[in-house]
């Protein structure tokens, strides 16, 4: 089943859900691989956070209205038990997040390139002023000076190719809503402690900064007593594109364990 604001593989022999959450200016199709590699074995949510893609656009963008979007939405599809969730980056802290609101819920989570704690909320300062450069006038203008725009900014070029991939022809808008990103940026950055005591896999990439193996071991212990951190070798943030097989492998060895646990 379809949906604009995500993505349902239902499988009938399924006993558990796995409900993917995307990063900060992604959308639902980052994750079409990773949902594809689960839908054999488990039903598969793949979801469109809010100011991204086809989702609601929320002005207040706390972890409280993020859940409650969505839950409405796994409740109309009936999908309450036995979730499974997997969220990268800024998916990974609405996966952490929506675990501690709904514990009855979930059964285990991951999270991917996200670590429990509070982090810069300057982290994105560049990338937004780019942003909203590139979006001024952005009707008037072509994918292709848009390309070339994103490029002269000074970005990476695979960053740049990935906002591009978030251009919308048709409405000749970006699919994500900067403004309200922008103004929720320093909630969505901030850290509340949680406790889930249920089975947790953390996965960073070996080149990234984003979780320390030693400094965060501390924070993600007391938030997460059974959880474990496993690192993905030749990857920076990007760990589900730029190591695939090493990330799924870690990953289903992780379902595996939950499967023979319940």
């Amino acid at each position: 089943m379809d949906n604009l604001q995500f993505n349902f593989i239902e499988n009938t022999t399924a006993k558990f859900t796995v409900v993917l959450f995307h990063g900060l200016f992604g959308s639902k199709e980052n994750l079409t691989d990773l949902a594809n590699f689960f839908a054999p074995k488990y039903s598969v949510v793949v979801f469109d956070l809010p100011n991204h893609g086809a989702a609601d656009d929320l002005p207040c963008m706390n972890f409280s209205n993020i859940n409650t979007y969505l839950m409405q939405h796994l409740i109309n599809i009936g999908r309450t038990k036995n979730l499974i969730l997997i969220g990268h980056s800024i998916g990974g802290r609405v996966a952490m997040q929506f675990a501690a609101a709904y514990q009855d819920a979930v059964v285990a989570l991951a999270s991917l390139e996200m670590a429990p704690k509070k982090y810069p909320i300057n982290s994105h300062n560049e990338i937004f002023a780019i942003l909203q450069k590139v979006n001024t006038n952005i009707a008037n203008k072509t994918k292709l000076a848009i390309q070339q725009e994103l490029l002269a900014s000074g970005l990476d070029k695979n960053l740049a190719f990935f906002f591009l991939k978030s251009y919308n022809k048709l409405t000749h808008h970006f699919n994500f809503n900067i403004q309200n990103l922008l103004d929720n940026y320093p909630v969505i950055m901030y850290w509340q402690n949680i406790i889930f005591p249920k089975p947790t896999l953390f996965l960073r990439g070996e080149y990234s900064v984003y979780i320390n193996p030693v400094t965060d071991l501390k924070m993600i212990s007391q938030n997460f007593p059974q959880a474990q951190l496993k690192t993905v070798l030749h990857a920076g943030h990007y760990i589900h594109i730029e190591n695939p097989a090493a990330t799924k492998k870690y990953l289903s060895d992780f379902l595996c364990g939950i499967d023979s646990m319940v």
